[in-house]
């Protein structure tokens, strides 16, 4: 069993498109999908590069000087 977790594009007609990775072997293969109930276009659109960009911001606001060299000794 190869294990991927990816996103398929669902056409009207209820036919999906997906890429798979190349060592998928051409051929049948027998297949489990499972659908999330809430499609992407439902979601909320989320930057991760403005979040992790924060998260980073948020770092260096919160650095403190303890006069410590080395805290992990």
């Amino acid at each position: 069993m190869i294990p991927i977790k990816t996103t398929i594009t669902v056409a009207s007609d209820g036919k999906a498109t997906i890429e798979l990775p190349l060592n998928v072997l051409p051929g049948g293969h027998k297949v489990l999908l499972v659908i999330d109930e809430q499609s992407l276009s439902d979601r909320p659109v989320v930057d991760y590069n403005s979040t992790w960009d924060q998260l980073e911001q948020l770092i260096d606001k919160s650095i403190v000087d303890t006069g410590i060299e080395n805290m992990a000794s």
